[in-house]
């Protein structure tokens, strides 16, 4: 995934009010294999009408995610999508422990 950069940040081409710092754009595996911090590149995926490949990324990603990684991703979705887009709703009832047990999310969107 290619970024627009100014500087030495990172910038959401969609939302320019959204960026951060190029360093803290991903890490590494043990293996030293780079990877993006999955809430940054989740920002990109979302439409109006959502991939299956994109869905399945994202419910993958989810569980896996810490509450400070969730919380930043539903505030900047907040800002482009309408507010009952299933992401939106997820996030939300994840943040605010009422679901996300096991098979939920596979359940909410079939």
């Amino acid at each position: 995934m290619l970024l627009d950069t100014d500087g030495d940040q990172w910038v959401f081409k969609r939302d320019p009010s959204i960026k951060g710092s190029l360093s803290g754009l991903g890490r590494r595996t043990s293996a030293g294999i780079p990877y993006m911090y999955p809430e940054i590149q989740l920002l990109y995926k979302p439409e109006l009408q959502t991939s299956i490949k994109d869905q399945s990324y994202f419910n993958l990603a989810v569980p896996c995610m810490t509450p400070e990684a969730l919380t930043w991703l539903l505030c900047h979705l907040e800002k482009r999508l309408p507010e009952d887009h299933l992401w939106i709703t997820i996030l939300q009832e994840t943040i605010h422990g009422d679901i996300y047990k096991g098979d939920m999310l596979t359940t909410l969107i079939t």
